[in-house]
């Protein structure tokens, strides 16, 4: 299935539209869709998320939210479709559902926060290992000193570049905005509440200045003080953010545009919080019914006529099969809704054990 969906349709691209207002961000998802073992997730899904935006992406569980997700991220390619960004180097940053089991409990608080830079940290390193190597040298190696110097130079450039000297600045400077002090960057991580586990996951995520923020579950086994600082704490930033939650009082505090995946596609609703979203979807839905049910009725209408007339009248009913089929192929046709809530589901339990027949 998944070979006969990249034949018909062309495979994903990343496209750069680069934006020419100072200070803003976006990343679209453009006709997503992707395909796992033969079941396709997502069929056709677009939309945005922009500078402004606290989006809730919401929708049963198994309608692809953490899939869009990880495709908005860069970990996982659609099967088709395009992602577009604003930049070439727009940063996007996800904080996991799993990002206590990402925690390493030996570690302090500081060294957690530094893990971070991994890149930089080896930069750093590298050029210890260098200047050790330097001062063990005699004035006999000069072409091996050489060497080692111009390596030197270049680990320099890397380590100005990306201001590696700076990093224990920056870690302190998120510690800070997470509400840890001074004094707690030496304690271990094992000895942090899961609420204060959340702002060390939450902490690591901005410490890579992403553009776009993305949040999956970032409210589970949360207390209601924890949640409450992440509701504040969020709606106070500038960050574009998608939110993925199955709490709705959070998302009626934090968001301002819903985003609805629902049999493949989504559906986004501007400026409006969680309960604003279930009112404008409840009237959406209705007036589709409304609709199918009146376009049904008229389909049933000239059907009933076609089969009355179809010997009295046959190029008549010609001209009306015709237009019947044009409708039911065209754009302005209505699709069936969809099955909205739980499927009704009854099972029959399992039927007693009987003794054995004694025979006579």
């Amino acid at each position: 299935m998944e070979e006969r969906i990249r034949k018909e349709r062309p495979p994903p691209r990343v496209r750069v539209m680069e934006s020419s207002q100072p200070n803003f961000s976006s990343l679209r998802l453009e006709n997503i869709g992707i395909t796992f073992r033969d079941q396709e997730v997502l069929k056709d899904v677009t939309w945005e998320v922009k500078t402004g935006d606290r989006i809730g992406l919401v929708g049963h569980n198994g309608a692809g939210k953490t899939t869009q997700l990880r495709i908005m991220s860069g970990e996982m390619e659609p099967t088709t479709g395009d992602v577009v960004k604003s930049s070439k180097d727009l940063r996007v940053a996800m904080l996991r559902q799993e990002f206590v089991d990402e925690l390493i409990p030996d570690r302090t608080l500081k060294e957690e926060f530094m893990s971070v830079f991994s890149d930089e940290l080896q930069i750093i390193q590298d050029l210890r290992k260098a200047e050790e190597e330097l001062e063990s040298m005699t004035s006999d190696d000069a072409d091996k000193m050489q060497e080692v110097l111009d390596r030197m130079q270049k680990l320099q450039s890397k380590a100005d570049t990306q201001g590696v000297y700076a990093l224990e600045s920056r870690a302190k400077k998120i510690m800070n905005l997470m509400g840890f002090e001074d004094e707690e960057e030496d304690y271990l991580v094992a000895m942090f509440s899961g609420g204060w586990k959340m702002r060390i996951g939450l902490g690591k995520v901005l410490l890579k200045e992403p553009n776009i923020l993305l949040l999956d579950e970032p409210t589970n086994h949360l207390d209601l003080e924890s949640v409450e600082w992440l509701e504040a704490f969020l709606i106070e930033q500038n960050i574009p953010m998608v939110i993925v939650s199955h709490d709705r009082e959070f998302l009626d505090r934090v968001c301002n545009k819903i985003v609805d995946a629902e049999g493949g596609i989504c559906n986004a609703y501007d400026n409006s919080n969680y309960s604003r979203f279930l009112e404008l979807k409840q009237a959406r839905m209705d007036s589709w019914h409304a609709a199918y049910n009146a376009q049904e009725k008229k389909i049933k209408e000239e059907k009933k006529w076609i089969n009355s007339f179809r010997l009295k009248q046959p190029q008549a009913v010609k001209q009306r099969e015709a237009q019947l089929e044009k409708l039911m192929k065209s754009e302005d046709y209505v699709q069936k809704p969809p099955f909205i809530g739980k499927p009704f589901k009854f099972r029959f339990p399992d039927a007693p054990r009987l003794s054995p027949e004694v025979s006579t």
